[in-house]
Parts: structure tokens; C-alpha cells; sequence
């Protein structure tokens, strides 16, 4: 790599609905051992209050939520009315779906507090999660009168606008997301100006930039080809390499200029006559404001394509069919959980032994991940019928090569997901009980891949009705094949249809 660059950023471990923490420890209300209680706690309970408190936080540190979680709830035993602990266990049951637990905290608190942002802020997250959108905007907006930070209070009301399916405010909303300024800054620095949604670029070039999740990477890449088809200059798309592949087959058939993998240091390592840089999840937004909304997913008179809008990599599917060889009954390709570290993620991933039990004989399952989390090492170890590929999985064209070989797609919500539908391949998505808006508030059908199947847990943290439904279409999909059909399904077609 020249040295003048340096690589295009990882993706993020996604964005944080939980209030800030700079901003809770200005709350003097919220403060360890604050409280309105008539019985304040003894000298000695403040004591063992304060060690909870600490001992709370570093397992928070340590991403030990359930230790943090007792703690916590050790504190309002000897403390009812600690409003520190009262918020951060509410925060606690949201990350793990159990949003009335939340509001009941909550309302609890506010009981104590009206006046106390951070509690209104809450609220209205958890409203939200309990599919009560309407209300959480007033939870919303009473947060930010009473001073919570108005940009991150107006981030959170976008996911629940979003997920009603308003997306013309949705979208103006979701500008107010806090990884703005971080991604924008490297190229700020080098001169380029933000463009603002809708507006010309006056014949200046323009650099898209990839931004958040993989997921959220290859969703929105989509729109990639409406914008250089919306503008007369130029256009390039930042991204990592991992998605490279893929990317620069639609950069190319987009008539985009290029790719960009690197940030340069100086102004002379940009592409000649790039002067704008527009983050890929403005994208909608840019479009509505220029186009018209009825190009973009959640419109009623929007009609997305029948086939996919990514293409694989057709000597990567011809390597991986040599590998598989050749195909004696119906493969599926899974993937069960999401990237560790967000904070979301414990409702959407589910444990391969919850799944295992669920996952008919009779299937090739195709492990679409590299990485195995050390609880389902062993479980997958137990199970010789799902291959697990480990690091031959080395970037998103062979993770598309496995999808365009499998009959079907299983996952969570999570980048193979987005992947499969781009593709425009078969893909079942499990999906907890509130998810996130992207995917709607109901129904089975998905306005952004038409190729989905959308499973839904029925109550917060239920997975057994999603995963018996899963059980139903896989046994479906193994009685449905003989072997004579799959070998018309094999090489030759995945790689025709990849080219």
C-alpha cells in the first residue's frame, strides 16, 4: 500500500440508541446515590451503593451485561428509588427485547423525575420496541424540550418514523445519525464538501461513501446507479476491500468511474475533479428530494426489480462448486448471528444449539460465516451436516458464490441477509420481534428484496414459532427436490446467471 494512504475505514459496530454517556454524568438527578426516597439509605447501604455502582460499570466495560444487570438490580433493592440504576437497567432490558420490563422501570422513574431527559429519552426507545411509534414520538420530543441532546433524540425517532413508513420525514430524520462527522471528516480534510441532499453538483465529481454495517453497505449500494444516472459529473464509490468484488461489478455496469479502497493523505492522491462527498445512507434522501420518492423502497408506487442488483463473481462460483462438488440433495446456506459488539445484538442472534434441533436431515447446510463464536464451537463440531469454511471465506465474492450455490439462504438479520437478497437469491430472514425498520412492522414480504421470506417472532425473545415455520420450508424444500431436478441447478447456471 502507497504510504501517502491509508485503508477506507471498517465498518462500525453499528449505532447506539442508549443515552450518551458525557450526558448522563452531567444529570445530578441520576447520579450514584441520588434518590428521592422519604428513608434515604443508611450510611453503610450508601457504601455498598457506591461499590455496586462500580462494580456495575466495569462489568459493563468488560461487555458483561447480565453482571452489570444484577448489580444494578442489587442497588434498587437497598435503594428503590436510584435513578442511575433505574435508567440503566431499563437499557438493559431493552437490548435484550423486553421492552414493558423497560417501561416499567422507566415510568417508575418518572414518577420521581418527571423533568429528567435522559428518562423521557428512554421512554421513548422503549415505546418503539413495544411497536408504539406514535407514542414514542411524543417521548421523543418531550426529551429533547427538556434539553436531551435534540440530534441523537431526532436519530432514534427516525428508525420508529422509518419503520411507520413515512420515509420522506423518515429520511430528513435519519440525517441527524452520529457517525456523520467522523466519516465525513478524513475527506472534509482534503477539501470535498459535504453535498447537501438534493442538490446539484454542478458538474463537479462526486464520491459516495460507504458507511456503517456491511449490511447497511451492500442495502444501499443500490442506489449507487440512480445517483450517477441523477448527475452529469462523474462518480466514485468508497468502500472497503472486503466488498471490492462485488462492488466494482456493479461500479461498471453503473457507469460509476471507479472505486476507492484507500484515503489519501493529501488532496493529490483524490480522483481529478472530485469536489463532493455524499454518505451512501443520504442516498434516499438526495434521490427524494431530486427524483421523486417513488424510487425508493417504502414508496406505495415503488416496485423493485425482479432480479437482483449485485452479481457474483462467476470463477469464484465455478471454485467453490469444485469444492462442494457434486450436489446429491438441496444445500442451504446459514448464518445465525450478527457481529459481536453491537448493542442490538443479542435479540437478533440466535445460539446454534437453539437452531440445531430445527434444521431437517436430508439438507447440505453451508456455514456462510467464517467466524464461530466459542459458545456454538462445539455444538458445530457435533454437527457434520453443516460445512463450515472457516477463513477460505475471505471476502464478500466468496460468501456471493456460496449464496448463488444454495437452493435457499437462512439468516438473521445480519450482513448474509442483505447479501442474498442483493443477489436476488431465495433468503428466509428470522427476525426478532421488533426489528429494526428496515424490515418493516409486519407481513412476510420485504419492499427491498423481493427474493425474502420474513419470519417474525410472534412475542419479544419467542423464537420457537419462527423456527418451526423455518422447520416447515426446509422440510418443504428437501421432499420438493429429486435429484435429477438439482442437477440441472448446478455450476453452469449459477455462473450463466453471475454473468
Amino acid at each position: 500500500m502507497p504510504a501517502e494512504a491509508v485503508p477506507y475505514p471498517e465498518p462500525s459496530h453499528g449505532l447506539h440508541y442508549a443515552p450518551p454517556e458525557d450526558f448522563l454524568h452531567d444529570q445530578d438527578s441520576l447520579s450514584p446515590g441520588a434518590g428521592l426516597a422519604a428513608h434515604p439509605p443508611s450510611e453503610a447501604d450508601a457504601l455498598a451503593i457506591a461499590r455496586l455502582m462500580v462494580r456495575a460499570r466495569g462489568c459493563e466495560r468488560r461487555n458483561d451485561a447480565e453482571g452489570a444487570a444484577r448489580n444494578y438490580a442489587q442497588v434498587l433493592a437497598l435503594d428503590p428509588e436510584h435513578g442511575l440504576s433505574m435508567l440503566r437497567l431499563a437499557n438493559h432490558h431493552l437490548q435484550h427485547q423486553d421492552p414493558h420490563q423497560a417501561l416499567a422501570l422507566v415510568d417508575r422513574a418518572l414518577l420521581l423525575m418527571p423533568r429528567e431527559p435522559a428518562l423521557h429519552y428512554t421512554r421513548g426507545n422503549a415505546l418503539h420496541q413495544a411497536t408504539r411509534p406514535d407514542d414514542a414520538f411524543g417521548a421523543y420530543e418531550r426529551a429533547i424540550d427538556l434539553g436531551f441532546p435534540p440530534a441523537q433524540a431526532r436519530f432514534a425517532k427516525a428508525g420508529a418514523t422509518l419503520m411507520k413508513g413515512d420515509i420522506t420525514q423518515g429520511w430528513a430524520l435519519y440525517e441527524n445519525r452520529p457517525t456523520l462527522d467522523a466519516l465525513l471528516a478524513p475527506w472534509t480534510r482534503l477539501g470535498l464538501a459535504p453535498l447537501p441532499p438534493g442538490h446539484s453538483t454542478e458538474g463537479r465529481g462526486l464520491l459516495l461513501l460507504t458507511e456503517q454495517g456491511y449490511g447497511d453497505m451492500l442495502q444501499f449500494v443500490r442506489f449507487a446507479a440512480d445517483v450517477a444516472a441523477a448527475t452529469d459529473a462523474p462518480v466514485w464509490l468508497g468502500c472497503p476491500a472486503a466488498v471490492g468484488g462485488l462492488f466494482g461489478r456493479l461500479a461498471a455496469s453503473a457507469g460509476l468511474r471507479g472505486l476507492i479502497h484507500q484515503v489519501p493523505r493529501d488532496p493529490a492522491g483524490l480522483p481529478e475533479g472530485v469536489g463532493w462527498v455524499l454518505p451512501l445512507l443520504s442516498t434516499p434522501l438526495h434521490l427524494g428530494l431530486r427524483r421523486g420518492w417513488d424510487r425508493c423502497p417504502g414508496h406505495p408506487d415503488h416496485r423493485p426489480a425482479a432480479q437482483g442488483y449485485l452479481q457474483a463473481d462467476p470463477a469464484r462460483v465455478a471454485q467453490w462448486q469444485s469444492r462442494l462438488g457434486p450436489r446429491t440433495r438441496p444445500r442451504v446456506a446459514l448464518a445465525w448471528n450478527g457481529g459481536e459488539g453491537r448493542q442490538a445484538d443479542w435479540g437478533r442472534s440466535l445460539p446454534l444449539a437453539q437452531l440445531l434441533p430445527w434444521l431437517p436431515a436430508g439438507i447440505d447446510y453451508l456455514h456462510l460465516q467464517p467466524e464461530v463464536r466459542p459458545s456454538d464451537r462445539e455444538v458445530l463440531a457435533s454437527a457434520p451436516h453443516i460445512r463450515h469454511f472457516g477463513a477460505d471465506i475471505g471476502d464478500f465474492d466468496d460468501s456471493a458464490a456460496l449464496c448463488m450455490l444454495a437452493d435457499r439462504v437462512v439468516s438473521v438479520c445480519t450482513s448474509a441477509a442483505h447479501l442474498a437478497g442483493a443477489l436476488g437469491q431465495p433468503i428466509t430472514v428470522l427476525l426478532r420481534r421488533t426489528p429494526c425498520w428496515r424490515w418493516g412492522p409486519e407481513g412476510e414480504t420485504s419492499a427491498w428484496y423481493p427474493s425474502a421470506r420474513l419470519l417474525r417472532q410472534p412475542e419479544h425473545r419467542h423464537w420457537e414459532p419462527v423456527l418451526a415455520a423455518l422447520h416447515q420450508e426446509l422440510v418443504a424444500l428437501r421432499d420438493g427436490h429429486s435429484t435429477e431436478a438439482m442437477a440441472t441447478t448446478i455450476n453452469p447456471t449459477a455462473v450463466q446467471s453471475c454473468q
